[in-house]
């Protein structure tokens, strides 16, 4: 009993080296290049740290805004009734931090898949703070 499990012992620190060899094997990359892990923490940390953060933020906004929106019945309603509000500038902090988050996702993890709805966060955010330019 005692000889198997040496031997299962001995199977699996072959395999154990096998795998630490093959994964140690490199193949060529191009510059900027990045790996399946790379990819994968520059997914997580642009989506949890940037892009998440920021829409929080993006939505509180709105629901800010859309309180201060008082509809007239005698005029055709909105359909974006936050665009309507009286004081957008109440909310321009909170943007600003939006925006700033977004960006710093987008440049820093700049591999990432999230980087496009990070710059589309930041447009909502400019559009919302009414600065056009």
């Amino acid at each position: 009993m005692k000889n198997n499990f040496l031997v299962k012992k001995g199977i699996a620190h072959i395999l154990l080296i096998v795998a630490l060899s093959l994964t140690a094997c490199v193949s060529q990359k191009k510059k900027g290049e990045v790996s399946k892990l790379g990819k994968f923490w520059h997914n997580t940390t642009a989506h949890y740290n940037g892009w998440f953060n920021a829409n929080e933020l993006l939505e509180e906004s709105i629901v800010r805004l859309d309180e201060q929106h008082i509809d007239n019945f005698n005029k055709i309603l909105p359909i974006y009734p936050e665009n309507e509000a009286p004081k957008p500038e109440s909310v321009a902090e909170d943007l600003n931090k939006a925006i700033e988050k977004v960006s710093v996702a987008a440049t820093v993890h700049e591999p990432s898949q999230w980087v496009d709805d990070c710059y589309i966060i930041m447009g909502k955010a400019q559009y919302l703070k009414q600065d056009y330019e």
